[in-house]
């Protein structure tokens, strides 16, 4: 079995992304349309991605392309960010100061997060 890791398309990188709703950025969508195409010499047989939206477009992508469904799995998310999730990175700059951009440390929680 061989596994192939991917990371979505690009998001607005105005906000935090963490458990956000933020979707593909048209250029996200041409990145995702990209990854599928070279994909497609790679012998997929299953689709499972995080259920964030940025990650089911991505996946969606790569799913119409190949003949595949996509199968959302909540547990392949990325950290919770918490309260900083799809906030601007300015306001979250000024209501979360050394929060930010931080690589907390191992048991330190976000803000409402993990």
């Amino acid at each position: 079995m061989r596994i192939i890791f991917a990371r979505h398309g690009k998001d607005d990188e105005r906000y935090r992304g963490g458990w956000s709703d933020l979707e593909l950025l048209p250029s996200g969508v041409l990145q995702a349309q990209k990854m599928a195409e070279k994909l497609k010499s790679c012998d997929i047989t299953e689709i499972i991605a995080s259920d964030l939206p940025r990650t089911m477009q991505t996946a969606g992508i790569a799913g119409d392309a190949l003949g595949l469904p996509v199968h959302p799995e909540p547990r392949l998310r990325e950290i919770n960010n918490g309260k900083l999730s799809g906030m601007l990175n300015t306001d979250a700059l000024r209501e979360y100061p050394g929060v930010f951009f931080s690589t907390l440390g191992f048991d330190e929680p976000y803000p409402d997060g993990e």
